[in-house]
C-alpha cells in the first residue's frame, strides 16, 4: 500500500483518538419523565479516559480523492452524575431508566467532537506541503493517489506514486502486490514498495534532473588526474594532438530510469548513464569529443537514525562502452579503470556522506514521529513508528 494512503488512514486514527482524549465534555442538564413526575439530572466534569476505534476505511474515488468511514468507536467516560426528584436526591432506583438516555446524550456530544476532529485533520492536510524541493533546484510531487493497485490487507488497495510537476507521466514499469503486516507495538506502520521508490526515480528522470556538469574545480587537488586534454592524453593519445592543453568538462546523465529493488538482505540499484566529454575553449564554448555509456549496479543498506532515513552504498559492477566519438576510436579499458576509481574515491564518498546525514521521514503537517525503525522486506521497505499528534488542535467542542 502506498505510504500516503496508510499515512492518512493511521494518522487519522491517532488524530481522532488524541482529540477525544483531550476533550472535556460540557456539562449537560436535562430531565426524564418517570410517570409519577420528572427527575432532573446533571452530568459534569466528564472526560474520555479510554478510546479505541477501528481503522478508518479509505475508499478511492477516482478524480476526487478518498472517502473516509469510521465504523466502530469504543469509549470509557468518567464524570459526575447527579439526579433529584423535587428536593429528594435519587440515583440507583432509576439507573436503568437513565442509562439509555445518558448514552444517547453522550453519543451526540462525542459524535460532534469526532466530526470536528476530522474537519481539523482535513485542514492540516490542506496545509501540508505537496512538493519536495530537491538539491537539483526543482521539485516533484511527493505522492498522489491514482487508480486501484497492489497491497492486499484490510485497509484497501491503492497505488502510491510520485509525479514530476513539470512533465507528469506514467512510468513504463508496473507495480507488484506485496503483503504488509502492521506492527502491533507501534502506532503507525508504513510501507514503501520498490514501485513507489522507482516512480520517484522516474519523476526525477523525466524532469531531466538526473544530470550534472562536472568541471575540474570539483575534482580534489590531490587527484592524480584532472580534467584537461594533456592528462587525458595518457588514455586517449589523439587528444593531445587535436586539442593540446585544453580544459575539459563532462556532462553525466542518466540514460534510463534508475531502478531500485528491495530484498530482506539489501537494497540493489541499477543505473544506466552516459558521460559526454567536451573540450572548453577560452570563450567557454564547448567542443564535443566523445560519449561513453555506463552500465552500473550498486548495493547497500538503509536504516533510520534519529527520525532520518540514512543509507550507504557500495559499487557492485561498472562497465563502459563507447557510444560516439568525434576524435576516432580508442582503447576504453584505461578510461573504464579511471571511471571506477573516480566512482570509488570521489562520487560514492560524497553520496554516502549526504546519505549519512539522511533525509527526514515524510510526515503530515503538525505530526511528529518517535521510536522509528525500518526493516527491509522482499519488494518493499517497512517503517514502524510511534506518532505524536499536533498539540495546537482544537478540542472539538
Amino acid at each position: 500500500m502506498c505510504v500516503f494512503f496508510l499515512l492518512v488512514s493511521q494518522l487519522m486514527s491517532v488524530w481522532i483518538v488524541n482529540t477525544l482524549k483531550t476533550t472535556e465534555l460540557p456539562e449537560f442538564r436535562g430531565e426524564l419523565d418517570i410517570g409519577i413526575g420528572t427527575i432532573d439530572f446533571a452530568l459534569s466534569n466528564m472526560w474520555i479516559v479510554q478510546c479505541s476505534m477501528s481503522e478508518p476505511l479509505l475508499v478511492f474515488v477516482k478524480g476526487t480523492g478518498v472517502s473516509v468511514t469510521v465504523t466502530q468507536l469504543l469509549l470509557a467516560v468518567t464524570g459526575s452524575w447527579a439526579t433529584h426528584f423535587g428536593i429528594i436526591i435519587l440515583f440507583q432506583p432509576f439507573e436503568s431508566e437513565f442509562s439509555g438516555h445518558i448514552s444517547d446524550v453522550l453519543r451526540q456530544k462525542i459524535c460532534q467532537a469526532t466530526e470536528q476532529a476530522i474537519v481539523d485533520l482535513e485542514r492540516h492536510l490542506q496545509e501540508s506541503s505537496g512538493t519536495d524541493k530537491s538539491y537539483f533546484g526543482s521539485s516533484v510531487n511527493l505522492f498522489k493517489l491514482t487508480h486501484p493497485h497492489v497491497v492486499a490487507n484490510t485497509y484497501g488497495t491503492q497505488k502510491g506514486e510520485f509525479y514530476s510537476s513539470s512533465s507528469p507521466s506514467e512510468p513504463l514499469f508496473s507495480p507488484s502486490a506485496f503483503d504488509m503486516q502492521p506492527a502491533e507495538n507501534y502506532t503507525l506502520s508504513l510501507a514503501a514498495s520498490d514501485f513507489f521508490v522507482n516512480s520517484a526515480a522516474y519523476a526525477y528522470f523525466s524532469s531531466g534532473l538526473l544530470q550534472i556538469n562536472i568541471k575540474d574545480d570539483v575534482i580534489p587537488k590531490s587527484s592524480p588526474i584532472h580534467l584537461n586534454t594533456s592528462q587525458f592524453g595518457i588514455f586517449i593519445p589523439q587528444l593531445c594532438t587535436l586539442y593540446p592543453d585544453m580544459e575539459m568538462q563532462v556532462l553525466l546523465y542518466a540514460r534510463e530510469t534508475p531502478l531500485f529493488s528491495f530484498s530482506s538482505a539489501e537494497v540493489d540499484v541499477h543505473v544506466t548513464a552516459a558521460a559526454k566529454f567536451s573540450a572548453v575553449k577560452h570563450d567557454r564554448t564547448l567542443i564535443p569529443l566523445f560519449r561513453v555509456d555506463v552500465d552500473s549496479s550498486f548495493n547497500g543498506n538503509s536504516q533510520i537514525d534519529n527520525i532520518h532515513l540514512t543509507a550507504a552504498f557500495n559499487i557492485n559492477n561498472l562497465t563502459l562502452t563507447l557510444g560516439s566519438s568525434k576524435i576516432g576510436d580508442f582503447n576504453k579499458g584505461p578510461l573504464e579503470k579511471l571511471l571506477k576509481m573516480a566512482m570509488s574515491t570521489v562520487v560514492l564518498p560524497k553520496l554516502n556522506a549526504y546519505l549519512k546525514i539522511g533525509v527526514p521521514l515524510p510526515t503530515l503537517h503538525g505530526f511528529s514521529f518517535s521510536n522509528a525503525e525500518m526493516f527491509l522486506r522482499n519488494g518493499f521497505v517497512l517503517i514502524v513508528t510511534d506518532v505524536e499528534a499536533p498539540r495546537d488542535m482544537p478540542s472539538g467542542l
